[in-house]
């Protein structure tokens, strides 16, 4: 089983799709935890509506409405299994996804973080984003500091507990805390990458 986290904030246009991609899902086994900071554009409604259909999901509306780093926060503190998925409200998964992602974490379970190589949708278009792994590398990174950090949030899972260990997202960071959060985890943890990109 694997939590699947997403902070809302005024994606009217972009969530519904994103939680279609998610029950898309070749893996199914999934909660899904949304907190929503209080949105103007309609995007409460929405995910409240796709709510009442989906059982896997919950919504939960932001405390005092601090932003992104808190929300990031209080997803992972309302998740129910140790095993956390990052997706932003204007991200796709390919259908594959989560099994590859779940077969990566099944093969190393010591690890404390585990990521994919991602691309880049425009209109129609796919744009391929260079990942900094070599080409189909696969297992855990034996000195991740070389090359930096291969880790981008909508591709990205973490151990529920080693995050919690090591404080959270940084709640005084309001661009980057995510960055922030993958470097205190390599120094760590053993870090897992498959250079698939599924996101």
């Amino acid at each position: 089983m694997i939590s699947i986290v997403i902070p809302l904030y005024n994606k009217a246009q972009s969530i519904a799709n994103t939680i279609k991609c998610i029950q898309n899902q070749t893996y199914q086994d999934f909660e899904i935890v949304v907190v929503e900071g209080w949105s103007t554009d309609g995007s409460t409604e929405i995910i409240k509506k796709i709510a009442t259909e989906e059982p896997r999901l919950r919504v939960l509306m932001q405390v005092n409405r601090k932003g992104v780093t808190p929300a990031r926060n209080e997803s992972i503190e309302a998740a129910k299994y140790d095993r956390i998925a990052f997706i932003d409200a204007d991200d796709y998964w390919e259908p594959e996804y989560l099994a590859t992602l779940v077969k990566l974490m099944d093969d190393y379970p010591q690890a404390g973080i585990w990521g994919m190589s991602y691309g880049e949708l425009r209109g129609d278009k796919k744009y391929k984003v260079r990942s900094v792994m070599p080409l189909n590398f696969r297992g855990i990174i034996q000195n991740p500091w070389i090359l930096g950090s291969p880790y981008w949030t909508g591709a990205t899972a973490v151990s529920k507990s080693a995050a919690i260990k090591i404080g959270g997202f940084d709640n005084r960071i309001i661009f980057g805390e995510d960055i922030d959060l993958w470097y205190r985890l390599m120094l760590e943890y053993p870090c897992a990458f498959e250079n698939t990109r599924l996101s």
